[in-house]
């Protein structure tokens, strides 16, 4: 069982990442935004990192930027997701997923990235 931060802004979004991702059997941590996000990596140091491009207090590439400058958090892979196009500064995501989107392609994305760090690690 890996642990899986969501970061999200939008509740329903978060909620459907969130069940999709226990029902594989993952433990999730969710937070509202960048900023929160940032500390509950800091707390737990998850496996996977899934958020948001545009959010509130931190954007999901700020945090992405300030997860590769963390010396333990530096690691973790993280999907970036948004409706909008692929932000700049998405190049140190292990991927990048345009809403909206399927789950079937959310669940094969968190497989991929959880089975990348493993073999890294």
């Amino acid at each position: 069982m890996a642990t899986v931060l969501i970061a999200d802004d939008e509740p329903a979004i978060r909620q459907v990442i969130s069940l999709t991702l226990s029902r594989l059997g993952h433990r999730v941590l969710a937070a509202v935004d960048g900023e929160e996000a940032l500390v509950l990596a800091r707390a737990h140091e998850p496996d996977l990192v899934v958020s948001d491009v545009a959010m509130p207090r931190r954007s999901g590439t700020a945090l992405l930027e300030a997860l590769r400058r963390h010396p333990r958090l530096a690691r973790i892979p993280v999907i970036l997701v948004s409706a909008a196009a692929e932000p700049d500064g998405a190049a140190g995501a292990f991927a990048f997923l345009p809403k909206p989107f399927q789950l079937l392609e959310l669940e094969r994305l968190v497989e991929g990235a959880l089975e990348h760090a493993a073999r890294a690690a």
